[in-house]
């Protein structure tokens, strides 16, 4: 199916706008200096609002036009699929049908086997990783009453694997100053391990104090999912998100109910956690919307025969 040739000229969403103005839209391939063609978009975008404000961003078939100013810009097939793919997602959930988020209607939509067979995978997926929990994005289906979910690797495991896969102190320090800046977890140790590096300590101590510390993020790390929402927002772009935004979800060990993190941060966004139970799925659906003492939807699936 042509995503392009469907949609060969539709208005870009002022979410997608913003991403391209920030250039916060990472998607593959991607080198130091970030994807080039999204650059160059971006620079486009930016110098086009600033001749014109106001101005209106539509697809065509081989780009992006201006309303206003009558600009065209030129992108590859394959870019221009993602950008149309995420800029749908965006409009779609511009205006929700509230129905869908009905606690029968959400409950529904777990049950519906496709969503069963779905959280199968995802326990597999979960128990083979060994540097982080499994999550991603999950949306609710209004034609086909069925849950879909979209993995995206989390931030603590991009941090793992960039940590475990080096060893020049150099390349480390500006990754562990992100981590220090985007991982919340470790600070105190975070902060002392680029402290130690940065001194003039040996090579023998700083490697063991490394040890150390990659030995406790790695820990942290395989039971925890961080979220970053402009990896999530590309993998959207990437593969594309059919339904209505239901909220984050992962993937905890068995009976492993959710952590005081998972409810804190559900006071302002949706979270889904999918527990392994004895002979079934459970899930609890965690959206306080500004209210802590809120309840959970809990919902429990028989998977056992």
């Amino acid at each position: 199916m042509n995503q392009v040739d469907e949609v060969p000229e539709n208005q870009l969403h002022d979410r997608l706008i913003d991403l391209l103005v920030t250039n916060n839209l990472p998607l593959p391939p991607e080198s130091d200096d970030g994807h080039p063609e999204m650059r160059d978009l971006g620079t486009w975008t930016r110098k086009s609002i600033a001749r014109m404000h106001r101005e209106q961003f539509l697809f065509t078939r081989h780009g992006i036009h201006t309303a206003e100013t009558a600009q065209d810009f030129a992108v590859s097939h394959d870019l221009l699929a993602s950008l149309i793919r995420l800029n749908a997602f965006f409009t779609r959930n511009t205006a929700v049908i509230k129905t869908v988020f009905e606690a029968s209607a959400v409950e529904q939509a777990f049950r519906h086997p496709s969503t069963v067979s779905d959280m199968r995978n995802l326990i597999k997926l979960a128990d083979s990783n060994t540097l982080s929990e499994t999550g991603g994005i999950a949306a609710i289906d209004a034609a086909t009453h069925r849950v879909h979910f979209l993995p995206v690797t989390s931030l603590n495991e991009v941090y793992a694997r960039k940590l475990t896969q080096d060893r020049d102190w150099g390349r480390l320090l500006p990754i562990l100053e992100d981590i220090r800046q985007e991982i919340p977890f470790l600070p105190v140790r975070t902060r002392r391990i680029i402290d130690t590096l940065k001194s003039e300590t040996g090579d023998a101590e700083k490697n063991q104090a490394y040890e150390s510390y990659l030995e406790l993020f790695l820990f942290y790390s395989r039971y925890g999912y961080i979220g970053s929402q402009s990896q999530q927002y590309a993998e959207i772009a990437t593969h594309g998100l059919p339904g209505y935004y239901l909220g984050l979800f992962h993937v905890h060990p068995p009976d492993n109910t959710p952590s005081p993190e998972d409810r804190m941060e559900s006071i302002l966004r949706k979270n889904l956690v999918i527990i392994p139970r004895a002979g079934g799925i459970e899930i609890q659906y965690l959206f306080y919307g500004g209210q802590p003492d809120a309840e959970p939807q809990i919902i429990f699936i028989r998977t056992d025969s």
